[in-house]
């Protein structure tokens, strides 16, 4: 990031950065910092992309991501900030890494991506699917871990449903409305930690779609709990955007 050549001052007048450095305590104390602000200051950016001679070509894709709902962090190659989804590049020289976003691992086309037979991916259009797959693929696992928890944690009876409903989500890539109410109500009722919008909902049949057109009727409290979990698209075709409230 540079050092500073002036000093900055909180509203007392005390410097808490300047050319000799930066003061966390002092930092954490003002909370009109904003967080990434905070962040950048601790943790001088490692951006790389304005250095003169940089080789991309050094650079390759770990097939680590890692999810940040907090969206605190910021892409240490240009700097974009409110990063959900962090992707990791590794220097095969020295074996820095580094935080990006995915449209930066496509933009920079020198940065090495590997499919799963460990040939180079150079099409724009395929690293962008490589990588947009490689996300589903972890967000799936991140969809499982919480009902890992309610096989084990839960009444022994729960299990052939929930076998039922992974079994269901691997064949069709999406769970049927009633098997997601049936997971949610459990894992809320255990204190399972969920994320919602990691369970798809799927309206691939006439069974599926009669399902969940007899929740938004009759159930508008179970369909407060399936809405993070439809798409945008979905919640079009059904004009859910103003129905997501409990009954009064």
């Amino acid at each position: 990031m540079g050092s500073f050549k002036q000093g900055a001052c909180n509203r007392k007048g005390r410097v808490i950065f300047s050319a000799t450095g930066v003061e966390p305590a002092a930092i954490y104390q003002y909370q009109w910092f904003p967080r990434w602000v905070i962040s950048k200051l601790l943790n001088p950016c490692k951006k790389v992309s304005n250095q003169k001679g940089i080789k991309y070509s050094d650079w390759c894709f770990t097939g680590k991501i890692t999810d940040n709902p907090k969206k605190d962090k910021i892409c240490e190659l240009c700097d974009k900030e409110g990063l959900r989804w962090e992707f990791e590049i590794k220097n095969d020289n020295n074996s820095e890494t580094l935080i990006v976003g995915s449209s930066c691992i496509i933009k920079f086309s020198e940065i090495i991506v590997y499919d799963e037979h460990k040939n180079k991916i150079i099409d724009k259009n395929q690293r962008k699917a490589h990588l947009d797959n490689e996300r589903k693929v972890y967000i799936r696992e991140l969809s499982l871990k919480p009902l890992r928890i309610l096989y084990i944690t839960g009444k022994k009876h729960y299990r052939h449903r929930i076998k039922q409903s992974v079994d269901f989500l691997k064949e069709k890539n999406g769970f049927r409305s009633d098997h997601l109410l049936f997971l949610f109500k459990k894992m809320e009722s255990l204190n399972i930690v969920y994320e919602p919008s990691f369970y798809p909902v799927y309206l691939g049949d006439e069974e599926s779609r009669t399902q969940l057109e007899k929740i938004i009727l009759f159930d508008k409290n179970a369909l407060v709990l399936l809405f993070n979990s439809l798409t945008s698209a979905q919640r079009k075709r059904y004009n859910l955007f103003n129905t997501t409230q409990n009954n009064d």
